[in-house]
């Protein structure tokens, strides 16, 4: 096999595949030197960390992680970090990271100061992985002289890991920085340092997981006070919360909770985690295929893929199933709710050449849930047609990218066909990536069928989990 990769590399095949226009190819370019074995291997796969297709960048990524460090530290410092690309200096920051390579220290703190902030805090990042704690210090310089926030984020991350003695110190700083995403790490580490306020969703959802975290009279302080300020999704949250620290089921009655903590507080012991099950959540009158809807900002994400033709247990087909399924659903909101509505499918090359015909008022957003709005989403879900592919990914990240929604319901038969990434390990990976500033929560739900793979299932119940979502599989399988 070996010899034959060396014949490969001998001409202009590898060369030829890794400049090819089809990511694919490119993808087959790095999987014929997996793992690398020799630097002519490495030097060939080193310019694909800079590659256009994500999926290609992170292939090669992984391909030289697993090379080792002692294979790939020489040509990832000497070329890859001064690299004219910032992408390719930020792939070789995350593998040297990944990689825990001590001895790289130096260049990765030379590249705190990069030019490319994106670039600044894969090197961040990847000094906290590698757990020197040497490397606080100018971390902590370049926490006070950086104004990005994938530094300033990162470099608070890291800290933890690496000099928590240096917080108390940074996080009043990065808990009022202007970018969420620094005010989000901070607000993990110190949720109750006067995070609870903040004026944007997403740090107060990680002020609550931080409470979550330290686990004590502080904590429940701050979700008694903030309950009865929040709303929807981050309502739910904070009475979940609540549930897990205290053992006691209030209800979702603000003053109920006020009343009893003031009358417990000086004896009351928060309890272990994981000590018992929490009670069931009940409150709710929408609901989605039997998930109850705890949020007021939402999108909806069908599967309109040629596979939901086929016949379903439940009569007719699944896209039948589907549209009864999403009208019960609409008709069930209440006027409070905004909400989108996306559908999933795709051309044979994977990308979404009629999406806008696949999304509710042609454009992804989030509407008032109105009569006239909820009557006009019932007609749009009528009118879909199922063909295609299922393009999972893609779907997934344009619903995250809307800054408002905090929920998204995903009604699937499972795994992926085509799309910037299709393998369910690499969906998953880049939902997380994707998820760390975002706080989404996925909840998912299988389309019955007699043909769902166990794979596309198991892919369903992991989106869910890893975004502390629900999970409900078809019946009887």
């Amino acid at each position: 096999m070996w010899n034959a990769i060396l014949i490969l590399l001998s001409g202009d095949d590898f060369a030829n595949l890794a400049a090819d226009k089809d990511p694919d190819r490119r993808v087959q370019a790095i999987e014929s030197l997996r793992p690398p074995k020799d630097p002519v291997a490495v030097r060939a796969l080193l310019p694909l960390l800079a590659d256009e297709h994500p999926k290609v960048r992170w292939r090669a990524l992984r391909a030289l992680i697993e090379g080792g460090p002692a294979l790939v530290r020489d040509p990832l410092i000497k070329t890859g970090l001064r690299s004219s690309s910032p992408l390719l200096r930020q792939g070789a920051c995350e593998v040297l990271g990944e990689l825990r390579d001590r001895d790289a220290l130096p260049e990765l703190v030379e590249r705190l100061h990069d030019p490319d902030p994106r670039v600044r805090g894969a090197a961040t990042s990847a000094l906290g992985l590698i757990g020197d704690p040497s490397s606080a210090p100018p971390l902590i310089a370049a926490f006070r002289m950086d104004h990005d926030w994938p530094l300033r984020a990162a470099a608070i991350e890291s800290l933890a890991r690496l000099s928590p003695e240096s917080l108390p110190e940074l996080l009043p700083e990065a808990s009022t920085d202007s970018h969420y995403q620094v005010r989000l790490v901070a607000a993990e580490l110190a949720p109750t340092a006067a995070l609870a306020g903040d004026r944007d969703w997403r740090v107060r959802a990680a002020a609550v997981e931080g409470c979550l975290k330290t686990r004590d009279r502080d904590a429940v302080d701050l979700l008694v006070e903030q309950f009865g300020k929040e709303t929807g999704r981050l309502r739910w949250d904070c009475f979940r919360a609540l549930q897990d620290l205290t053992g006691k089921d209030l209800a979702l009655d603000a003053g109920h909770w006020r009343s009893w903590w003031q009358a417990n507080r000086a004896t009351f012991e928060v309890r272990p985690a994981g000590a018992r099950g929490l009670p069931a959540i009940a409150g709710t009158q929408a609901a989605f295929f039997e998930i109850p809807i705890l949020s007021n900002r939402m999108i909806f994400v069908l599967d309109l893929s040629g596979s939901m033709r086929e016949p379903s247990p439940k009569g007719g087909t699944k896209l039948d199933v589907a549209k009864t399924g999403m009208t019960a659903t609409l008709r069930s909101l209440g006027t409070d709710v905004r909400f989108g509505i996306l559908g999933l499918g795709c051309d044979a090359d994977g990308k979404f050449t009629k999406r806008e015909e696949k999304t509710w008022q042609r454009r992804l957003a989030l509407y008032p849930a109105s009569p006239p709005a909820r009557a006009d989403a019932e007609r749009f879900v009528r009118g879909l047609e199922a063909r295609g592919w299922t393009n999972l990914y893609d779907g997934l990240e344009a619903a995250m990218n809307d800054p408002d929604a905090d929920t998204i319901f995903l009604y699937s038969d499972g795994g992926a066909s085509k799309g910037t990434f299709v393998a369910s390990g690499e969906i998953l990976a880049q939902l997380r990536r994707l998820n760390r500033f975002r706080k989404i929560v996925i909840h998912t739900v299988e389309v019955p069928g007699e043909k769902n793979p166990e794979d596309n299932r198991r892919l369903l119940e992991k989106i869910a989990a890893s975004t502390k979502g629900t999970s409900r599989l078809a019946s009887g399988k």
